[in-house]
Order: structure tokens, then C-alpha cells, then sequence
């Protein structure tokens, strides 16, 4: 499969995962990073039957959300050799970091040296869906600006 065809498949999963748009999710500048981390310690074979799975959900559901959301939580969630993947993938995304694979996932599907638990950069751990999802700032790296803790917060909308 091509480059271009297997990050539209990675950034297809994202959405799905994380609940936010592509548009959101490329506007972090970290989808070629996440795609790299997720390729330096998945085999190809591995990748193709995720992108696979991931064509037939959208092919399925079309553009209908939920629908997309059941079909990835039984296709590909409940998998035991792909769920540890999307579950890195949406920690990759909020956190900005990777969780090293669980140890029947590395028995199983072999151990590669870059599947160790990691912040992936510090643009990532900045840029973490996280700070979104909770209406904050990441400590240390984006400030709220001068004066910003004499306001109220904003009110979130309820889920």
C-alpha cells in the first residue's frame, strides 16, 4: 500500500478513536510523527491488516459516527492483536506519548526495539488532544496568558 494511502487509513482510525475531526487532529502537526512511532514498532504485515479493517468500517458506516465508533469497538478494539494499537494510538494522541505493547501482543507479534514506554516529543505532550478535552493548557508549555486565571473558566458542554 502507499504512504499516502496508509496515512489516510491512520488518520481515518484517528478520527474515529479520538472524536475529533481530521482537520483538528492534522492542525497538531504531529500526524506524520504518530504515523512514524506507530511504523517504527508495528510490522507491515501488522499495518496492512489494520488499514484494512479500517477501509471496511468507513466503507460500512459512511459518514455516520456512531456507527463508525461500534463497528471500530468490535473490529478493531476487540481484536487482540489490534486493539493494543488503537489504544496506543488514541494514548498517542491525548497524552503524547506510547505505552510499551503488553507482553502476549509482543510474544505474539514479536518485539521491536522503539515499543518502549515514551513521551514521543515535547510537541506532543504540548499538543496533546488532552488540554483540549478539559478545556486547560499544558502546564509548562502553552501559558493561558496574562491575567487568565481572574476569569472564570468557560463552560463545557455536556456529553
Amino acid at each position: 500500500m502507499a504512504h499516502n494511502d496508509s496515512m489516510e487509513q491512520f488518520l481515518s482510525l484517528s478520527v474515529i478513536l479520538t472524536g475529533y475531526s481530521k482537520a483538528d487532529l492534522l492542525g497538531t502537526g504531529l500526524a506524520q510523527q504518530y504515523y512514524d512511532q506507530l511504523l517504527s514498532v508495528v510490522d507491515e504485515d501488522i499495518c496492512g491488516e489494520l488499514w484494512t479493517a479500517v477501509r471496511k468500517v468507513v466503507s460500512e458506516t459512511g459518514n455516520n459516527p456512531e456507527k463508525a465508533d461500534r463497528e471500530v469497538r468490535k473490529k478493531v478494539l476487540a481484536s487482540p492483536t489490534l486493539g493494543p494499537l488503537a489504544s496506543n494510538i488514541i494514548k498517542m494522541w491525548y497524552l503524547g506519548s506510547w505505552s510499551q505493547l503488553p507482553q502476549a501482543w509482543r510474544n505474539q507479534n514479536g518485539a521491536k526495539a522503539n515499543d518502549v514506554d515514551q513521551v514521543i516529543s515535547a510537541a506532543a505532550y504540548a499538543e496533546g488532544l488532552i488540554w483540549r478535552a478539559i478545556g486547560s493548557h499544558p502546564q509548562g508549555a502553552k501559558q493561558p496568558g496574562f491575567g487568565s486565571w481572574a476569569l472564570p473558566p468557560r463552560k463545557m458542554p455536556r456529553l
